[in-house]
């Protein structure tokens, strides 16, 4: 079996977050187990039976629906994490039909309408998007984004040794305005600094005045910040383990891999109070309002009292064991729509 990947960021490809890492790791698991996946190149098109896209943000709209008027099998990541209700995409359906050009949502429909399979990972993104989107559910196939296994061997010494620091408070993330990491130090900052602050994250340059607002007030502050350190680096894990809380305060995001990460290394969690996060954190989590500076402070304190979370139940979220989910998904996308006749999808323009 061959499947070809594509995603789409662009100013992100440069500070790689938790959909990249996601779209790497799940090809690098399928490798193991046989599956060959070859990372498509639009410089050098190739012709495939099967292809995988890891985002249904509008730029690819055309994309994909080429894919489907050339008979390739697509199957689509839809990677959507949001606030709306779901009326909220309907009623642009309806708005969409007297404008003269087409809109954002015209455009993740055609993704969506496009695609053989959506791959959420999540219940409650799959009922946004079919309701939102009107999309039958037998078009979708839940499946959980994953955590690295090795993050359950961390050794907290690693990063004691390196930045002589333990017990702290940490946040994993590039930093940018919607990781919400200033009102992480304020927040820290209003609770009197109890335990040391650590950052780490690339500066996502697409946001210089915010970046540059949180270095500042790193330096007022004195956190430390460390902007890079590899994903595969187990440098990064022992941050997990040696650190007594992990906080993701994000705004308009769902779980993102460094909560599960830190879960499994062993660390307290505060995150985002969204029904996608309760989903997969559980009761393992203290929750927050991440637009709220008191509301992140009072998480964090809690967190710090509560009891370690149960690492066995991010076990469930390894990537050994859902990557063959993916496997099982293109097999069944091959063999139900080997019969399938080719149907010609719109294009982005208006006839």
């Amino acid at each position: 079996m061959k499947v070809a990947f594509f995603n789409f960021f662009p100013f992100t490809m440069w500070t790689p977050g938790g959909g990249e890492i996601q779209m790497q790791k799940i090809r690098q698991f399928l490798l193991k187990i046989g599956v060959e996946v070859e990372m498509f190149d639009p410089n050098y098109p190739k012709f495939y039976r099967l292809f995988h896209l890891f985002t249904s943000t509008y730029q690819v709209a055309d994309l994909a629906v080429a894919i489907r008027n050339m008979g390739t099998k697509l199957v689509v990541n839809s990677n959507v994490n949001t606030n709306k209700p779901w009326w909220w995409g309907a009623a642009w359906s309806l708005v969409d039909r007297f404008l003269p050009l087409p809109t954002l949502y015209t455009y993740r429909k055609r993704i969506y309408d496009a695609a053989h399979l959506i791959i959420p990972n999540s219940i409650r993104e799959r009922d946004h998007i079919a309701k939102a989107f009107d999309v039958p559910l037998e078009k979708f196939r839940v499946i959980r984004n994953g955590v690295d296994p090795d993050f359950q061997n961390a050794d907290p010494e690693i990063f004691q040794e390196e930045y002589g620091v333990k017990d702290f408070i940490l946040r994993v993330q590039s930093v940018s305005p919607g990781k919400n990491q200033l009102r992480l130090i304020q927040a820290w900052k209003r609770m009197g600094k109890p335990l040391p602050l650590v950052l780490i994250g690339p500066p996502v340059w697409a946001y210089p005045d915010y970046v540059s607002a949180v270095r500042r007030a790193v330096e007022e502050e004195g956190v430390l910040w460390i902007e890079y350190i590899p994903h595969d680096d187990p440098l990064l894990a022992s941050a997990y383990a040696a650190c007594r809380v992990h906080v993701m305060a994000s705004l308009g995001e769902s779980t993102g891999l460094v909560s599960l990460e830190a879960g499994l290394a062993g660390a307290k969690l505060v995150a985002v109070d969204h029904p996608i996060v309760r989903e997969y954190l559980g009761d393992n989590a203290v929750y927050c309002n991440a637009k709220s500076v008191y509301s992140i402070a009072d998480a964090i304190q809690e967190a710090l009292e509560a009891p370690p979370p149960n690492r066995n139940w991010f076990k469930q979220y390894t990537w050994d064991r859902i990557v063959p989910e993916y496997m099982r998904a293109y097999q069944e996308v091959l063999e139900e729509c080997q019969d399938e006749p080719k149907q010609a999808l719109a294009s982005s323009t208006r006839g």
